[in-house]
C-alpha cells in the first residue's frame, strides 16, 4: 500500500509538472465522464435549481447530467455551434441572473473543433461583473486536448476540467478533474 501511494503522488506530481497546476487541483477518477460527473452532481444536490448552459456538442457525459436537471426542474440551455463553433455572442444572450453553471468541451470528440474556451470564459467573467460579482462555474471537458494541442489551465481560466489518461497513451479506466472551487463536492457522501 506504501508503495502504491508513492506511485500515485509521483504520478500526481508529474500531471501538475505537466500541467502547471497545484497538487491541490487535481482528483484522480476512473475517466473523464466519472469527472465530469463530479461537477454535475455537485449541483444536483443543490437546492435552489438555478440556469445551467451547455453547447449542443457536448460528450454524452454531460448531455446526459443535463437531462436528469430537466427532470429536477432545472433550467438547461443548450447554444447551437454552427460549424462545430460556439459564439461567444450566443453565449452571452444564453447568461441570466440565475446562471450557475457553463459547461463547453475544449476540444469536440467527433467533428474536432478547437473552442476558444479563454474567449469563452473571459465573456462569463465581464457578465459576472456587470451583475455584482456572483460567481458562475466554468467547466470545460479537455479530454481530446492533452497531448495535442498547447494549452494552460491557468490561461484558459476555467474552474475545472475533465481528462481521460486513455487519451494519451495512459491506461484505461483512469482520469482525473482539474478543479479550483470548493463548492465542487465529491461524489460520494459517506465515509471520508
Amino acid at each position: 500500500g506504501i508503495n502504491a501511494k508513492e506511485k500515485l503522488e509521483q504520478a500526481r506530481e508529474d500531471l501538475c509538472a505537466l500541467l502547471s497546476v497545484p497538487k491541490e487541483t487535481i482528483t484522480f477518477t476512473g475517466g473523464a465522464s466519472e469527472a465530469n460527473a463530479i461537477v454535475f452532481n455537485s449541483l444536483v444536490w443543490r437546492l435552489q435549481k438555478p440556469h445551467v448552459i451547455i453547447s449542443n456538442i457536448e460528450h454524452s457525459s454531460i448531455t446526459e447530467y443535463v437531462r436528469l436537471m430537466k427532470q429536477l426542474g432545472w433550467k438547461v440551455t443548450t447554444i447551437n455551434a454552427p460549424g462545430g463553433f460556439i459564439k461567444r455572442e450566443d453565449l452571452r444572450k444564453a447568461l441570466t441572473k440565475q446562471t450557475r453553471l457553463v459547461s463547453l468541451m475544449l476540444v469536440n470528440n467527433v467533428v474536432g473543433t478547437i473552442q476558444d474556451i479563454q474567449a469563452l470564459v473571459e465573456e462569463v467573467r465581464t457578465y459576472e461583473k456587470e451583475q455584482g460579482g456572483r460567481k458562475i462555474h466554468f467547466h470545460t471537458d479537455a479530454t481530446q486536448a492533452l497531448g495535442k494541442i498547447p494549452f494552460s489551465l491557468e490561461s484558459l481560466g476555467v474552474d475545472s476540467a475533465a481528462f481521460s489518461a486513455h487519451k494519451f497513451h495512459g491506461p484505461k479506466g483512469v482520469g482525473f478533474l482539474y478543479n479550483i472551487d470548493p463548492a465542487i463536492e465529491s461524489l460520494s457522501r459517506g465515509g471520508g
